[in-house]
């Protein structure tokens, strides 16, 4: 469980980098530790931070997301971006369902709250 915890730190960075693998990486390594270790390696801070930045993904408005709109050579239309952008989009939610199961309906309504209701 210290291994894990160790770990968040270097993840929640994996979700603020600008390649959507390297965000849907970090997406399924948090997935991963919460089947295989349970929320207590997300207690308190990195758990708001982990819901923040699940919420600016799915809004389109995370790291990964930005400057698609000044890229002038195509690139953020192709078939490689969509497909990135689908794996990124199904790592948000299996991580959604594996944090609501470990944290129980009382401990994910914040996380709910931050996720999913307008602010």
């Amino acid at each position: 469980e210290a291994s894990a915890a160790a770990a968040v730190p270097r993840l929640l960075e994996g979700l603020e980098d600008d390649d959507k693998h390297a965000a849907a990486s970090a997406l399924q390594a948090f997935t991963r530790l919460l089947t295989h270790v349970g929320l207590p390696c997300l207690r308190g801070e990195p758990l708001r931070q982990l819901a923040a930045g699940v919420a600016l993904i799915l809004e389109g408005k995370a790291a990964c997301h930005e400057g698609g709109e000044d890229d002038s050579d195509g690139e953020d239309e192709g078939p490689g971006n969509i497909e990135a952008e689908e794996a990124l989009l199904v790592a948000a939610a299996d991580l959604l369902t594996a944090l609501a199961g470990a944290a129980g309906k009382q401990q994910y309504a914040g996380v709910f709250a931050v996720v999913h209701l307008p602010a």
